[in-house]
């Protein structure tokens, strides 16, 4: 998870405490491939990197400074050395969103979006069959409901619709239940005003699904096109793969972002969607922040080893996918799991930022935002495995607080519902779990969505975040993690936003249900 660029999406780190930080990054514009670790000891906290050299004959050198320096207080001021660099005229080449022509008029309007599987109990393992939520037009009058209640319209991104298996990429066509019938689903989504998306799977090449579900199983496509030529290989040549393999889910291999065969494929099966009305593909699921995997293939045109070829290669996967499917002239956007690493920025202008996945480690910081968010929008994400890390039956409400959080950092809020249309923790928590309180959400995304789409426009669609004033004696509301051990978090949730007309703006988003006094 320390690949950059991929699943980190910056290239430095910092460590702080009441005595000053250590501020530690590569300068490269050239976005080379590396990966950045860091490991508790003893003595405190070691940082770590790791270069790939590219398969060099001739010896190495590296192109790039690395920088070492303090600072002091906060996260905020190593994120400000870390954006002084990434976003100046000399390295960035990412539009701001306002003047990207992939911004959409619907993500100009802030939806609220909306996710949730269409087979299963709520969790990507176990049985698959059909929920309540299949037909697929059956959440309509659902989506009409939040809808009206959160008086701004909805971004509907389906999962584990595919008419194939679950997590079968990049096969997922035709839908589950069929084209014509989810033809009639979207036309009828947008009848509503809402907008349809879909989740897919990236990169990868499913042999075939281990979950027994259906007879997907494309071994002999495999052979009859030639695959063994274009999947990622290992150092000695052997066959390999990174990304989910070996669970309950599929078994398959990645697909190497060099080879034209990889754009081909993935453009194909895109071209389907746009041509079905979808409006958002998260097409890059699994490979987070838009990680091209890593490939020791000597016949695929690149240096047999990670390096500087990676990010080319994905950057015009990315474009050949556009060109080729039809997507970039009907104005749909694709994006990614997590937020896209800096090279992918401009062709992902929203993507499913999962910051809840930090609470493996420790609490999460909107360091992304803080650097980017002039440059991408992103939204609240799935939320996976939340309630696998967070207790849902005791403890402050942590739905409220992630959807304040996500709020508060300039990122769209996203419910998951149940087979029965509620609102859920998160998904991956089956529907057995007694759902949150429905009044409480739904009252405070109300709120909050209004002021996204008048007041907070400026701001929170294309302004710039700033580190924020200090809120003094600031009262805690206790998380409980599953294993019993508590997280503190601030009961109001402040951030800072400055528009490109200069104007400077606090927000302090209360997401408790009592009212609370600050200074």
């Amino acid at each position: 998870y320390g690949m950059y660029p991929g699943p980190l999406q910056m290239q430095y780190l910092s460590v702080q405490s009441p005595e000053g930080g250590l501020y530690m990054g590569s300068h490269d514009a050239a976005h080379t491939p590396k990966e950045i670790e860091y490991l508790k000891t003893e003595q405190g906290v070691r940082l770590i990197y790791k270069v790939f050299t590219g398969a060099a004959k001739d010896g190495y050198r590296m192109s790039y400074p690395m920088v070492l320096g303090g600072f002091t207080d906060d996260w905020h001021d190593a994120a400000g050395i870390y954006r002084e660099f990434a976003t100046s005229e000399e390295v960035i080449s990412t539009p701001k969103l306002k003047n990207n022509p992939k911004m959409t008029d619907w993500m100009k309007e802030s939806p609220v979006v909306c996710t949730y599987a269409v087979r299963g109990e709520g969790h990507h393992a176990g049985p698959t069959q059909p929920n309540k939520l299949f037909p697929v037009k059956n959440v309509l009058p659902h989506l009409a409901c939040y809808q009206k209640e959160f008086g701004t319209d909805i971004l509907n991104i389906l999962m584990q619709y595919e008419g194939t298996a679950p997590w079968a990429p990049p096969y997922v066509w035709p839908p589950m239940g069929g084209e014509a019938a989810f033809k009639e689903y979207v036309d009828a989504l947008h009848a509503q005003g809402n907008i349809a998306g879909l989740y897919c799977s990236g990169t990868a090449w499913t042999q075939c699904a281990s979950t027994g579900d259906g007879d997907y199983d494309r071994r002999e496509d495999y052979i009859k096109l030639n695959l063994k030529e274009d999947i990622c290989t290992g150092p000695r040549g052997e066959e390999w793969s990174i990304v989910c393999n070996g669970d309950s889910l599929r078994w398959g291999y990645d697909l190497c972002a060099a080879r034209e065969k990889t754009a081909d494929l993935l453009a194909a099966e895109t071209k389907k969607m746009v041509e079905a009305g979808v409006d958002y593909v998260q097409l890059f699921d699994q490979n987070l922040g838009c990680a091209p995997y890593v490939c020791y293939s000597s016949s695929h045109g690149h240096p047999s080893g990670p390096g500087a070829w990676m990010v080319p290669a994905m950057q015009d996967l990315i474009k050949d996918i556009y060109e080729q499917s039809g997507a970039e002239q009907q104005n749909v956007i694709l994006g990614c799991e997590s937020a896209a690493a800096e090279p992918f920025m401009a062709n992902l202008p929203l993507n499913d930022l999962r910051f809840n996945q930090t609470l493996l480690n420790g609490k999460w910081v909107p360091a992304y935002a803080f650097v980017f968010h002039e440059y991408v929008n992103n939204f609240q994400g799935n939320q996976v495995e939340t309630t696998e890390l967070f207790a849902t039956d005791k403890g402050a409400n942590h739905l409220l607080l992630r959807t304040a959080y996500s709020f508060s950092i300039g990122d769209l809020m996203t419910i998951v519902l149940t087979e029965d249309g509620e609102i859920h923790w998160a998904w991956c928590t089956r529907f057995s779990v007694p759902v949150p309180d429905q009044q409480s959400i739904i009252t405070l995304i109300r709120h909050l969505s209004a002021w996204r789409k008048q007041a907070a426009h400026e701001f929170l669609v294309y302004g710039r975040m700033e580190k924020p004033y200090p809120i003094i004696d600031l009262e805690t509301a206790d998380v409980y993690r599953t294993n019993g051990s508590v997280v503190p978090f601030d009961q109001v949730l402040t951030s800072r936003f400055v528009s490109e007309a200069g104007r400077d703006v606090q927000l302090l988003v209360n997401w408790q249900q009592t009212s609370e006094q600050i200074t």
